[in-house]
């Protein structure tokens, strides 16, 4: 059974883990939007052109192709920009997961073992915490289903929320190809987390 002194360290540690991995997630993120905001300035750079400058006409080659399309060139480096911060939410979202799972069964004194989300919402409930049942099952699902892929985890989550899934084609079946995950998903996913976990005032 933790001391109180134990309990209040558990508390400490784990918002100062939070606090790193959400800094690091809001960093990431903000340096690829800024790529994004910041294609046609990167494109003046790189070519000399000033701030003002107007881009030259469309080059043409040999065959009639565009040899340098200066539109086209800042679409690709923001499209890439945004590619980018699609993989940085996922890689935290299922960090984020992993990082709940390894604290909630330390807590539990269950190290080891597979996380019961059931179990766990059972017990901080009994500790006199409200955790956010929904939103941590959905973080569980939604990091199972983008490691591992077409499955089980993606049925389940599909069942609960159909709206994560971009189904354009009839063949297509829920999996990480065509699971969306938005900003706005994943800094509720933060939020659930941080709001659901003990706090130094009433540590577990």
């Amino acid at each position: 059974m933790p001391t109180p002194a134990h309990s209040n360290l558990h508390a400490m540690f784990f918002h100062f883990q939070f606090d790193d991995l959400r800094r690091a997630y809001r960093t990431t993120i903000a340096s690829f939007e800024a790529a994004a905001d910041s294609a046609e300035a990167t494109v003046r750079r790189m070519y000399g052109f000033g701030p003002d400058e107007p881009f030259p006409e469309v080059e043409y080659d040999e065959d009639g192709g565009p040899s340098m399309d200066w539109g086209e060139l800042i679409g690709e480096i923001e499209h890439d920009a945004h590619s980018s911060k699609a993989l940085v939410r996922t890689a935290f979202v299922i960090a984020l997961f992993h990082f709940w799972e390894r604290e909630t069964n330390r807590w539990q004194q269950v190290v080891g073992k597979t996380y019961d989300h059931q179990a766990t919402m059972l017990w901080l409930i009994a500790k006199g915490r409200t955790p956010d049942d929904a939103t941590l099952r959905e973080l569980e699902l939604v990091a199972h289903c983008a490691k591992h892929g077409a499955g089980r985890a993606c049925s389940q989550l599909f069942g609960l929320r159909p709206d994560l899934f971009d189904l354009t084609s009839a063949q297509s079946i829920p999996n990480d190809s065509n699971l969306l995950i938005t900003d706005q998903l994943a800094n509720g996913f933060f939020d659930a987390v941080a709001n659901s976990g003990p706090n130094l005032r009433s540590p577990f």
